[in-house]
């Protein structure tokens, strides 16, 4: 439950930001046409996270589609066959190592983030600082990433899909890690900013025990689930608008 909070929570901001990265990579669930797959040139091979840089290639490729009216329940399995994913989630969760490896993130880097993808149609014209530059320092060596882009890319869709392909799924956890790691706070208080976030006060109230003072520890199976499910109808509100109505960059 603890790990499929703390994995919804962090799509749910994507979908939120309107990223177009807004996706869950868990490899039993995912499927592909064999053309899609020759395209980006076939998976990574990965000890772990082969997954995630599926769908990163896919994405880049093109749309996803993450609607299905049919569902696949993976097991929650202890695994120490990777070093991490699901099944290291769950060996770490009963050894109470939550905060260390599945944090539930705050939602300031997620805005953060929206505010560097707004600014994306006047970096085609110039360069302007950004909230983001510090960390493009750190990973790329340069805050100047776009003037390369202007300069390759001549129209603005063209420019703000490239700035979408460099600052990918990989960068964008990234960044939210380093954020946090700045910036720790409690689970649990996280918690409270993403529940008033996301909720109206009637889906606020089948989960009132999360806005008094708690811990996680505390909290039962069945109050978990409520959070979950709940995290999950909103999940999916998401994932059917984008299927009906694609918002989302490219």
């Amino acid at each position: 439950m603890r790990y499929e909070i703390y994995m919804r929570l962090y799509v749910l901001n994507l979908w939120r930001i309107n990223s177009p990265y807004a996706f869950t990579p868990l490899g039993s669930s995912i499927t592909a046409y064999v053309k899609s797959l020759k395209t980006i040139g076939k998976l990574s091979p990965k000890r772990a996270g082969e997954d995630f840089y599926l769908l990163q290639k896919l994405r880049k490729h093109g749309r996803i589609s993450q609607y299905n009216e049919y569902y696949v329940y993976p097991s929650s399995r202890i695994s120490k066959r990777v070093p991490f994913g699901t099944g290291p989630a769950v060996a770490d969760g009963i050894n109470k190592k939550w905060e260390n490896y599945y944090p539930i993130y705050p939602v300031e880097p997620f805005n953060i983030i929206k505010e560097t993808y707004e600014l994306f149609p006047v970096l085609f014209e110039e360069d302007v600082q950004t909230p983001m530059d510090g960390f493009f320092e750190k990973i790329f060596e340069t805050k100047y990433i776009f003037q390369p882009l202007r300069s390759n890319y001549k129209t603005i869709d063209q420019f703000i899909r490239a700035c979408h392909t460099k600052i990918d799924a990989l960068r964008i956890f990234q960044f939210v890690k380093d954020y946090h790691k700045k910036h720790p706070n409690p689970d649990e208080i996280n918690l409270h900013e993403h529940l008033y976030l996301f909720f109206n006060e009637k889906e606020k109230s089948k989960i009132k025990s999360f806005f008094s003072t708690f811990k996680f520890e505390d909290i039962s199976i069945p109050l978990l689930q409520n959070l979950r499910d709940l995290l999950t109808e909103k999940e999916m509100e998401y994932r059917k608008k984008d299927f009906y109505e694609p918002q989302l960059p490219f």
